[in-house]
């Protein structure tokens, strides 16, 4: 689905071969977010502008490459901190397709994931997300790339940080 105008344009995409996935592309100029949650977990890379944003409590400024996360549940608002506006890729997950993937790639000893930090700069795992989400306009092959987004232990240790509530990850070297 595609909404456009001048104030913002919104390229939003549901896939049937991986229900519990979407996608979202967004530009946007002179429009705001008001405050709002989403159910889903939330993965967001800022591709251009500033994107600015109050959650719990704090202000936040994400320049690109700058890595965004959000909880189920995390209340935000959102705008273009420039007058160049913004644009931004954001992956929505619901919590049934984390636990499902992750019990199936990990055996079953899957607790929770609970992203600590909102905000993460990265440049590495901003470029291996990009190189995710660039695959996901591509449906033959999304599949192979979501298991292969949770199976990279970089990316769950890099934004999750020492809230990660994954025992079992103990046992797993993050270098």
């Amino acid at each position: 689905m595609s909404k456009k105008n001048n104030d913002k344009d919104f390229n939003f995409y549901t896939f049937s071969e991986l229900q519990g996935v979407h996608f979202l592309e967004a530009e946007l100029h002179k429009f705001s977010y008001k405050k709002h949650s989403h159910q889903e977990y939330c993965i967001g890379v800022t591709n251009k502008g500033v994107q600015s944003f109050y959650c719990k409590g704090e202000h936040h400024n994400v320049t690109p490459s700058g890595i965004m996360t959000f909880n189920p549940e995390d209340a935000h608002d959102g705008h273009p901190g420039l007058d160049t506006g913004l644009k931004y890729q954001m992956l929505y997950i619901d919590d049934s397709k984390i636990r499902a993937l992750a019990e199936e790639l990990y055996n079953g000893k899957f607790n929770n994931v609970y992203f600590e930090n909102i905000v993460h700069y990265d440049r590495q795992i901003s470029k291996k997300l990009l190189t995710f989400f660039n695959p996901i306009l591509y449906i033959t092959t999304m599949k192979h790339y979501f298991i292969m987004l949770f199976k990279d232990s970089e990316i769950l240790k890099t934004l999750c940080g020492n809230g990660i509530s994954i025992p079992f990850l103990s046992n797993i070297s993050f270098k």
